[in-house]
């Protein structure tokens, strides 16, 4: 049976809007094991983004609790919350993060500046190759980030996110700038990652990405629900 990485459990946030409150998520509750593909889907403005912020560890939620990797997060803790995201996470949001005039080596090798004791030039080499192997991408890693093509900065952003080995790997609309083709690539990554024991999080409106999940979560309102993972729940 595989072990739980993440459990949301209540988890609500709402945000000002002028002189009213926005409800934006409403007591959501979410799991997600090693070795799980699972997919958040909904209406664009329906709330995935803050659910994956939230159990990210980048926004404090209102209401609820989650546990990453059996520890429960204390939101109150800033220090105790980057630990558990250096330490477990990996994150690939909608843009890519990445700085155009960086090489592909400086891009997947930020993360591991944090590492202490600091790796050897070497030991980060290897780190970088096996990560972009993973992402299934093969160029220099001299190149410049900002002169690569759009499937390939996604790769490059993929072996950022796997570059320390993360227990849970969460990505915001990984496909959503992408030509068919390459967002098959894409998911095939995704899918191959999950069945070698990482669990993956994705939200996503695209059809290949939901067909390639193994469980799915929907939006209907601010209220997380589980579907059935086909192609009839892309919204």
């Amino acid at each position: 049976m595989s072990s739980t990485v993440l459990h949301a459990t209540g988890v609500s946030k709402s945000f000002r809007d002028g002189k009213e409150t926005r409800l934006i998520v409403q007591g959501a509750d979410l799991t997600v094991s090693a070795g799980d593909m699972v997919g958040v889907v909904g209406p664009s403005g329906s709330g995935k983004s803050t659910l994956l912020a939230m159990v990210g560890g980048l926004l404090r939620p209102d209401d609820g609790q989650v546990i990453l990797a059996g520890e429960l997060v204390d939101y109150s803790k800033p220090s105790t919350v980057a630990r558990l995201r250096r330490e477990f996470l990996g994150w690939i949001s909608q843009d890519y993060g990445l700085v155009p005039n960086e090489s592909v080596a400086q891009s997947v090798s930020l993360p591991l500046i944090f590492d202490k004791p600091r790796l050897t030039r070497a030991a980060r080499g290897t780190a970088v190759k096996e990560a972009l192997k993973t992402a299934g991408l093969d160029i220099p890693t001299w190149r410049q980030v900002g002169k690569l093509s759009g499937g390939e900065r996604q790769r490059v952003a993929i072996a950022r996110a796997l570059v320390r080995k993360p227990t849970l790997l969460i990505a915001d609309e990984p496909t959503a700038a992408l030509d068919e083709a390459t967002g098959r690539t894409i998911v095939d990554n995704f899918r191959a990652i999950a069945d070698s024991g990482t669990a993956v999080l994705v939200a996503t409106h695209d059809p290949q990405v939901i067909d390639a999940c193994d469980r799915l979560y929907q939006f209907n309102g601010n209220h997380l629900v589980e579907a059935t993972p086909t192609k009839s729940n892309n919204a």
